[in-house]
């Protein structure tokens, strides 16, 4: 309780961040409360696949092209390719999509959103093998052709 009128001044928030991030903010805050709470491992592991992409969103990763070119290649029956600075992927032969990066190696797919890929790199920083993340905790690898 201020004792002023909040009327033209308006409710000043609890975390304070551009408009355009409140939702996601207040939703992120919500979810890592509830995640410390959580005891069920299952649980556990929808929360972190919630919060990461929620904090991917807020903080934008970006890999510069020459990178995302060094990625490209087959693995197996998964394919990425750079078209026009973007990273492509695709299995098989399904039509490819956009990888949105979570981080310098972690994409996630606005197509897909139960599935994320990280490129593995060895010491010297070459792409040696893709694994699949998938938000019910299950994993799946691909070497490098």
């Amino acid at each position: 309780i201020s004792g002023t009128n909040w009327e033209g001044v308006g409710v000043q928030p609890d975390i304070e961040v551009p408009a355009d991030q409140a939702l996601d903010t207040a939703y992120l805050d919500a979810l890592t409360k509830l995640r410390g709470r959580e005891e069920n491992e299952g649980s556990t592991h929808r929360f972190d696949w919630a919060i990461a992409g929620l904090e991917a969103e807020l903080n934008p990763a970006e890999v510069d092209a020459a990178t995302l070119e060094t990625y490209a290649g087959d693995y197996g029956p998964r394919h990425l390719r750079v078209v026009d600075g973007v990273l492509m992927y695709n299995r098989d032969d399904r039509d490819p999509i956009p990888a949105t990066p979570m981080s310098e190696t972690l994409f996630r797919f606005d197509a897909v959103e139960y599935f994320r890929l990280e490129v593995v790199l060895d010491d010297d920083g070459t792409p040696v093998k893709l694994i699949g993340y998938y938000d019910n905790g299950h994993t799946d690898e691909n070497p490098r052709d």
